[in-house]
């Protein structure tokens, strides 16, 4: 156990002391003792009640740090050691939604920092033909990682865009897959990387597949606390009529919400919400004009900063 070499005085419970009352009465408390003769019991409650604090004090230190605290002189040391114990207070959140520089709040000593990458686009999808649906999936949510991190200067932040949904088709195939999300750095000690494409879709039969889901999102570098990967998107399923794949989602945004529609009817995919998930796949049912996919959910990093 931690040694506190700062002791109080004068603690007893029948300790030649002033009254409470009495001592904040006492004059000399603020203009301080004249020349002459000062009473012992005047003089000891001062020196109780400075030492008392500097106990209390020496002891917390002692306790937060598991070092001994010396009576030594070591005036900086001390305050080393203080500046420790004190360690662990969370002085200032700071957010971003896009790129920048993070300049730490004076003070701060390690941060923890969470961060997503931007999502994917979901898949655009053709134009089908007489008696066949288009339902594209959805894009891949960015990757999710949280870290703690000692800091002693700026650091360069880079927060993923969302990627742009699939273009449609005006004919029976030609529709393009989403584009990626974007990826997330914090300097180079975190890099979330963005979501994969939803893949487009052309003219299935029914019952069947439509499109797959896309390949599984890259896991993030530097995250110490905690790994998320992305979350993949949806296929798209033609059932009876047909629905789209849905975005993929994570701790910081859900993916957009998968679509369909009756008869010839034709639906864009749904943009992802938050950030980082990933956006919806268009449907379009028989002879239906095709349609985009739902955009991407950007980025987003988020610095805890602590003394």
């Amino acid at each position: 156990m931690a040694k506190n070499e700062f002791l109080p005085f004068g603690t007893a419970a029948n300790a030649n002391v002033l009254p409470n009352t009495d001592y904040q009465t006492l004059p000399a408390r603020s203009a301080g003792f004249s020349s002459g003769v000062a009473k012992s019991e005047e003089l000891n409650t001062v020196w109780r009640q400075g030492s008392t604090m500097a106990a209390v004090l020496g002891q917390f230190i002692a306790d937060k740090t598991g070092q001994d605290v010396l009576d030594d002189g070591d005036v900086n040391g001390l305050l080393d050691k203080l500046k420790v114990a004190m360690g662990g207070c969370l002085i200032g959140i700071q957010r971003f939604t896009a790129s920048g520089t993070y300049t730490p709040t004076p003070g701060t000593r390690y941060v923890i920092v969470e961060a997503v990458g931007g999502g994917g686009g979901g898949g655009g999808c053709a134009t089908p033909s007489s008696g066949t649906v288009s339902a594209a999936a959805g894009g891949n949510s960015g990757t999710y990682g949280k870290g703690k991190y000692t800091i002693n200067g700026n650091v360069a932040v880079t927060v993923g865009t969302g990627g742009a949904g699939g273009i449609a088709s005006d004919t029976t195939s030609g529709a393009t897959i989403g584009e990626p999300g974007g990826d997330t750095k914090f300097g180079t000690l975190l890099t979330c990387p963005g979501g994969n494409s939803g893949l487009a879709a052309n003219s299935f039969q029914i019952p069947n597949i439509c499109q797959s889901i896309p390949p599984k999102t890259l896991q993030p570098t530097g995250a110490n606390i905690a790994s998320i990967d992305g979350e993949s998107g949806g296929n798209g399923f033609a059932l009876g009529a047909g629905i789209s794949g849905k975005g993929g989602s994570n701790p910081l945004g859900s993916g957009g919400a998968s679509v369909g529609a009756s008869g010839s009817n034709s639906v864009k995919g749904n943009d992802g919400s938050g950030y980082g998930s990933g956006g919806s796949g268009a449907f379009a049912g028989p002879s239906a004009q095709g349609k985009n996919g739902g955009n991407g959910a950007p980025g987003l990093v988020i610095v805890w900063e602590f003394t």
